[in-house]
């Protein structure tokens, strides 16, 4: 009976391990990267493209550990895209994530002028994925709305993250962007881009 009770409790106390391990990897959705984005043209760069994906202008330069806790400079001569075609209706950006992923969110850093011009910040876009790269569906049409940045003082351009969550969407490969609306001017600007994946709810087989 002794014996019986020394090996169950080390196994006891292993599940327990692996069950907080699991709640905690549950809870903690990963942040994915794209390694490489393109645009069909439409929209003026400043600094180079890669600016919304390279961390370069956030507090931690993305590195931090928790990069939604970051904020982004404002940099409309660096770091940031800004249409320059009426309300960037007409762009279409496609990111490539460098693997396949289950994508159910969208992180963007909205630009934040030094003369508080905010409103040029992106309000809602489109959004579509692809498993090849080439071949884009489960189009949602106008995402919904990001924040506009509010905090004070504005001139700052410390600009927090947006999130916006959707269904999951699994196998994804590339993630399209489109039909950019802005929060009020003739313009449309953004300063960083990231995305969520979706964490799957541990078996039952795994944990034991």
């Amino acid at each position: 009976m002794n014996q019986q009770i020394k090996t169950i409790l080390p196994l006891a106390a292993f599940a327990a391990v692996a069950m907080t391990g699991a709640t905690q990897a549950a809870a903690t959705a990963g942040i994915i990267t794209p390694v490489s984005i393109s645009t069909n043209g439409e929209g003026a760069i400043y600094s180079a493209l890669t600016g919304l994906i390279d961390g370069v202008g956030l507090s931690g330069n993305g590195d931090s550990g928790d990069i939604l806790t970051e904020t982004h400079a404002w940099g409309s001569s660096a770091n940031s895209w800004h249409s320059n075609n009426g309300n960037g209706a007409a762009t279409v950006m496609t990111l490539d994530l460098g693997g396949t992923f289950n994508v159910d969110s969208i992180h963007i850093w909205n630009d934040n002028q030094s003369n508080s011009v905010v409103q040029r910040s992106v309000k809602t876009l489109d959004i579509s994925f692809s498993s090849d790269g080439t071949n884009f569906t489960n189009l949602i049409d106008n995402l919904g709305d990001f924040l506009l940045p509010t905090h004070v003082p504005l001139s700052d351009g410390l600009t927090p993250v947006s999130t916006l969550s959707f269904t999951a969407v699994s196998g994804v490969t590339h993630i399209r962007l489109a039909d950019f609306q802005q929060h009020g001017t003739t313009f449309t600007a953004m300063d960083e881009v990231r995305f969520g994946e979706a964490v799957p709810e541990p078996s039952t087989t795994a944990l034991l």
